[in-house]
């Protein structure tokens, strides 16, 4: 039975997958993919918005904060739980990766980890953020910056391959984001 199970289980993450990323995404409309999105378990903030074309896997284990924007053809890849905070801009084709393999292993086996990513963030064009990553309040990333495991202390500006510390923000990090009031996209 346990077996069976387990088949539907996966059964069904296949059908939410291709739903999400085949039809919901391209849905101009943001409060209909926002109550498709919420209904499948994600969970996100007041004034938040996930652009069109983001692909999403495992909604159920996706949470984001308040006025938080994700931009159009970015991908998040919740099976090993994303956190994102209040007043995050995460910009377009950028990539949250949480699932892995285990290189060392015979086997190849699969590994997921989380990534935490605390308010006022900025990660700009094309980055990659892979699981493990844990970025503290303030922080901005370069474009194409790729986003290892490890600690990125707050207020830091990053950049490059892998993102290397640039230097500190000079100005207060506790803003609230321009309210995005666009009817479609």
């Amino acid at each position: 039975m346990k077996n069976i199970l387990r088949i539907v289980y996966k059964l069904l993450l296949e059908i939410e997958y291709v739903f999400l990323n085949n039809i919901v995404c391209y849905i101009p409309l943001w409060a209909v993919r926002k109550v498709i999105y919420i209904i499948l378990g994600m969970k996100i903030g007041k004034g938040s918005r996930i652009m069109m074309k983001t692909i999403v896997w495992m909604p159920h284990k996706i949470k984001i904060g308040q006025n938080t924007i994700i931009n159009e053809n970015c991908y998040l890849d919740g099976r090993g739980n994303i956190n994102i905070g209040d007043n995050v801009t995460i910009a377009t084709y950028s990539k949250l990766i949480t699932g892995s393999h285990n290189i060392d292993d015979d086997s190849f086996s699969y590994i997921a980890s989380p990534i935490n990513i605390s308010n006022n963030v900025a990660v700009f064009s094309d980055c990659v953020v892979l699981g493990g990553s844990k970025i503290e309040n303030g922080c901005v990333f370069s474009a194409k910056s790729l986003i290892r495991k490890g600690i990125y202390n707050e207020r830091g500006i990053y950049g490059g391959n892998p993102a290397k510390y640039i230097r500190r923000r000079k100005t207060s990090v506790n803003y609230e984001q321009e309210k995005l009031r666009l009817l479609f996209r």
